[in-house]
């Protein structure tokens, strides 16, 4: 053996160990190295569905990405073997790696000079997507190292969780959750064979094959996979054929968008939040609120309860959540606002289950004063004896007021609160007429009392979280009685916008002061149905009631959502004992609101630059709504913005309304 040749084994030698040593210290590196991906950096979208897990609404995740945690058992089994079929057969043999694909790959690389196929299992998919790199050697085995890991750490049906969870599908869309709603707008719980086959093509190069924008490369990467999937026996012939015919969607269905002011209550709880609403209602509700016409500067809600649950099934907190005008974006059922007469029914229920009334008990309806508090009625008439069935079905002020005396403010407002509802800012008498403040949310829980015979039920609006138990306010006759009373109101269902129900519905409608809220409320034995209609910034709107703006809508709303049967009875006589209430208050004549200048016929002479002109009344509650000439409209909160400006000489009808509804007129003259 000469001497090149003696050089050339130890060479040979050293290039064979090489060849085999070093794919075993790759091996070994790959294997026993930890090279862990923080799983816990994803952010993750909310999506908010109603009681059927229909969806209501969705939120975008932290970095603008509409991207939803996938639940296995929520996607489409049809999904995983097309999925597994043509990605990764064998997934559930493989450590993180599948060698026998990554030498196939290898060869086809150098068979072909170009790469056919990467050898890229899901696992190493997965670690790509939680961290991605560009593709390049270095990267492909850290993809290879943090899958291994990844394996080591999670089960199949975890990485496979994770990989659904982030796989791409075009713009901001990531994870079949979303990417099934998005091009399909359905989640991936049932899917056909072509649905299921373009869910696994897209991931490949998701704007390149975008359907609403590259519809033929979308159908044919499409095809091929259900070609790969019927070769591998997950699909049929005849099966392949029918779903290479359906249609490619053409654009994206929009993210869900209703509920957004419960959405928005309930984000904090999770990324996937279950409310009691029911979907189709909830729609329906939307719609009739975007359909009421409202003046500028106005607003409304509507809450539907299950009577029986507690649970909400409709909410909206406003007319457009988008109208920036009219704050659509504050959610007016939560608004603490003056409850006017909606708490009659209750003042006089709980009189009568304490014994202190009776439905026919005879109360006289006539001028009283309460150390220098005078409620008036609405159209300020007096109507002498009355029963208090009958006070309450006409919503009289001052009987109310008598009833509340008689049972005392302190005693009313603590039996509301030991049933849960308590009012803001409400003491003494003037309770009784809307001098509390208390949200519509809290007055439709109130009114679950007249639908569970004098129980207070909770109400809430997460599936699946206990409300509450009921809270006993009224006994179960005065709540019949009361039942009776409202559900005998005088006023025709048709002339309230609705139809006359064969079936009854106890209501109550409140106003507060000035106009400022309208409300109505009631209750066919099954649903709570509340409608406040309102200023957005709480002040005077003359001509607002309940009656002639927010009863209507109930009425129409009670005519498509009406199921319940409600439990009501005819008041036999009363007893001798409370035949009558007697007044403790010192009777009083009835008095007016005065305007003692400028009186009517008066003349003033106007001093050169001078353009005020000074106001006084007597017996004025405010606010007061003030009109000059029949169109110049001013709201006076106090006394010190009595004084009139005017500029011009001639004759001046000057029109007043305080805030318990009195009135004054003057008509006057100015002179230069």
């Amino acid at each position: 053996m000469n001497i090149r040749s003696q050089r050339a084994v130890p060479i040979a030698l050293s290039l064979a160990g090489g060849v085999i040593l070093g794919p075993l210290l790759l091996i070994g590196w790959l294997y026993l190295v930890d090279n862990p991906i923080d799983t816990g950096v994803v952010s993750w979208s909310t999506v908010v569905t109603d009681r059927e897990e229909r969806d209501l609404h969705l939120f975008l995740a932290e970095d603008e990405r509409y991207r939803l945690k996938s639940v296995i058992e929520r996607i489409d089994p049809l999904y995983f073997r097309i999925l597994l079929a043509h990605e990764d057969r064998r997934f559930h043999d493989h450590s993180g790696v599948d060698w026998p694909g990554m030498v196939r790959a290898f060869w086809q690389l150098v068979a072909n000079g170009r790469l056919v196929s990467g050898g890229s299992t899901l696992t190493m998919q997965t670690a790509k997507l939680l961290d991605p790199a560009p593709r390049t050697i270095a990267s492909k085995l850290n993809e290879m190292q943090r899958a291994i890991t990844l394996e080591r750490r999670f089960n199949k049906e975890q990485i496979l969780t994770l990989y659904t969870g982030l796989t791409p599908y075009g713009g901001n869309v990531e994870g079949i959750e979303m990417g099934s709603r998005a091009w399909f707008g359905k989640p991936p719980l049932h899917l056909t064979p072509a649905e299921a086959a373009l869910l696994v093509a897209l991931p490949q190069s998701p704007e390149w094959l975008r359907p609403d924008r590259h519809p033929n490369r979308a159908q044919s990467a499409r095809n091929r996979i259900l070609r790969v999937a019927r070769d591998r026996g997950v699909l049929s012939d005849d099966e392949m054929h029918s779903a290479m015919l359906s249609p490619i969607p053409t654009q994206k269905h929009p993210p869900p968008r209703i509920a957004h002011h419960l959405a928005w209550r309930v984000k904090g709880e999770g990324e996937r939040v279950q409310t009691t609403l029911d979907h189709d209602l909830q729609q329906d509700l939307e719609r009739i609120a975007l359909d009421t016409p409202l003046p500028d500067g106005t607003n409304l809600a509507i809450l539907i309860a299950d009577a029986p649950s507690g649970e909400l099934l409709g909410y909206v907190g406003s007319k457009n959540y988008f109208n920036s005008r009219n704050a659509g974006a504050f959610d007016f059922a939560t608004a603490v606002r003056s409850p006017g007469s909606t708490l009659k029914p209750f003042i006089y229920g709980l009189a009568e289950s304490l014994h202190l009334i009776h439905p026919n008990t005879l109360i006289t309806d006539e001028p009283v004063s309460y150390a220098g508090y005078r409620p008036e009625n609405l159209d300020y008439r007096f109507r002498g004896e009355i029963t208090a069935a009958d006070a309450l079905r006409l919503s009289l002020n001052i009987p109310a007021v008598k009833v509340l005396d008689r049972l005392s403010p302190g005693r009313f407002t603590s039996s509301l609160e030991q049933a849960g509802i308590v009012l803001e800012n409400g003491k003494g008498l003037p309770i009784a007429l809307g001098g509390a403040g208390l949200t519509l949310e809290k007055l439709v829980e109130l009114y679950t009392a007249l639908a569970r015979e004098g129980e207070v039920q909770p109400i809430g609006f997460l599936m699946g979280k206990e409300q509450g138990k009921p809270r006993r306010l009224l006994d179960k006759t005065s709540t019949r009685h009361i039942n009776w009373a409202l559900a005998k109101t005088g006023t025709p269902a048709h002339r309230l916008g609705g139809t006359a129900s064969k079936r009854e519905i106890a209501f109550k409608t409140g106003t507060g002061p000035g106009g400022s809220d309208a409300l109505a409320i009631g209750t066919d034995g099954r649903y709570i149905i509340g409608v406040w209609t309102g200023t957005v910034t709480g002040e005077p709107l003359p001509g607002n009631r309940g009656l002639r703006n927010a009863a209507p809508l109930l009425h129409r709303l009670f005519d498509r959502y009406h199921e319940g049967e409600l439990k009501l009875a005819r008041p036999d006589k009363a007893p001798p004992l409370l035949a009558r209430l007697e007044s403790s208050a010192q009777d009083l004549q009835r008095l007016q609101m005065e305007i003692l200048f400028p009186a009517s016929g008066t003349t003033i002479k106007q001093r050169k630059g001078r353009s005020l002109i000074p106001l006084t009344l007597k017996n004025a509650s405010y606010p007061i709504v003030r009109t000059i000439n029949g169109s110049r409209l001013e709201i006076i909160n106090n006394p010190k913005e009595l004084a009139m400006t005017i500029t011009q000489p001639g004759t001046y009808r000057l029109s007043l309304v305080d805030r318990n509804g009195a009135s004054g007129r003057s008509v006057f003259n100015v002179l230069q």
